[in-house]
C-alpha cells in the first residue's frame, strides 16, 4: 500500500521543520492506533569457504 500526503506549506516558512513535525505527528497517530511502517529490508546468506584464502 503506497500512502501519498500532499500539504502546502506557507512561504517563508521553515519547509524542513514544517515537514518533520507533519511526518511525526502522522507517525505518533499511527502508532497510536496500532499501525506500523513496513520498512525495505533485504537478508543476504554468504557461505564462506575456510579453503579460499
Amino acid at each position: 500500500m503506497n500512502v501519498l500526503f500532499i500539504y502546502r506549506i506557507r512561504a517563508g516558512v521553515d519547509i524542513w521543520a514544517t515537514q518533520t513535525s507533519i511526518n511525526l505527528a502522522i507517525l505518533e497517530r499511527f502508532t497510536a492506533e496500532g499501525l506500523e511502517m513496513a520498512f525495505p529490508t533485504q537478508t543476504i546468506h554468504a557461505r564462506i569457504d575456510p579453503a579460499q584464502p
